[in-house]
């Protein structure tokens, strides 16, 4: 080898080595996320000129905000700002808090993720095949907060489309276990009837149980909610009720830290059932719950006091 062939090789290994030195310092601001609902994987994501595809563990990268997220032509949603924990839910798409399952746009949202899930399966994870993002691929972008639920599967007869109360159970159970909340089935194991509010033999780590799911509501079939502070009352039983605009109402009051919510109106078809209420805060995170409580004629207002556990 000649010294201007030696010449050439060296000049162009600095060429390559400046190359990458600039490949990574334009790298230097990008940051990551994860899609969760489980993990999902294959939805692709848009942060500026960045374009990607979310991996197995539903991860993402991104430079600038906000980050959008696509399906072939349909558009999720953006987020604008990137929760400290880097997760991002359906809820946070939506632009509501975590602790709201039950939202239309998040259950919309979810159903969609659920339904398409290449096994079938989300509890093992969410994936999104190519040929499923090929399906959802038009000429035009869709939005899907401007189409119904019901709209969209008509869109779409070809795919079988999870119920409601299953989505947003597992939506439920990969929110607690996403923030380490545990939902083993320990201490209310017990039958019906042999426990009551003054029960003190509570084991358990979450109010959101299997046998504890449901949201109450009150006779506009509207789930309940109150508030504490900056924390967030929510009141869950083991079984749906049926919304009924005759029936009266029974009043729940929660005290906590010193401090003592209004009335929570509950229709009265909760009365000699148990329900569980969770204190949570402004990011949707547990803060603690109640022992299991038996909704009971004495008194029109049920009143709970309430600690960290």
């Amino acid at each position: 080898m000649n010294k201007q062939q030696l010449l050439k090789l060296l000049t162009l290994s600095l060429l390559l080595t400046a190359c990458g030195s600039n490949s990574s310092s334009s790298n230097s601001d990008d940051q990551v996320g994860y899609l969760i609902d489980s993990a999902v994987g294959g939805v692709e994501y848009r942060s500026g000129e960045k374009v990607g595809i979310t991996s197995s563990d539903g991860k993402f990268i991104y430079s600038v905000l906000p980050v959008s997220f696509y399906i072939g032509s349909t558009k999720l949603g953006s987020i604008y700002e990137i929760p400290k924990d880097e997760k991002v839910f359906p809820q946070d798409i939506v632009g509501v808090d975590r602790g709201r399952m039950e939202d239309d746009e998040v259950v919309k949202l979810a159903t969609l993720l659920q339904s398409l899930d290449s096994d079938g399966d989300a509890s093992n994870g969410i994936t999104i095949s190519s040929a499923t993002r090929e399906k959802f691929t038009t000429d035009v972008e869709i939005l899907l907060e401007d189409i119904e639920l019901d709209e969209l599967k008509e869109m779409h007869p070809e795919i079988e489309f999870i119920s409601e109360d299953d989505v947003v159970e597992h939506l439920s159970f990969s929110l607690d276990s996403e923030l380490g909340v545990d939902r083993e089935v320990d201490a209310i194991s017990q039958e019906d009837g042999e426990s009551d509010s003054s029960s003190t033999d509570q084991d358990s780590t979450s109010p959101l149980l299997t046998r504890y799911t449901q949201r109450v509501i009150n006779n506009q079939g509207i789930s309940v909610e109150g508030h504490i502070k900056n924390y967030t009352i929510r009141i869950y039983s083991k079984e749906a009720e049926v919304a009924n605009s005759q029936s009266t109402h029974k009043g729940v009051v929660v005290k906590f830290d010193g401090d003592t919510s209004k009335s929570i109106a509950i229709q009265s078809s909760y009365l000699n059932k148990k329900i569980v209420i969770a204190l949570y805060d402004t990011g949707g995170e547990l803060i603690t719950f109640s022992d299991e409580i038996l909704v009971t004629d004495d008194a029109p207002v049920v009143i709970v006091e309430m600690s960290f556990k």
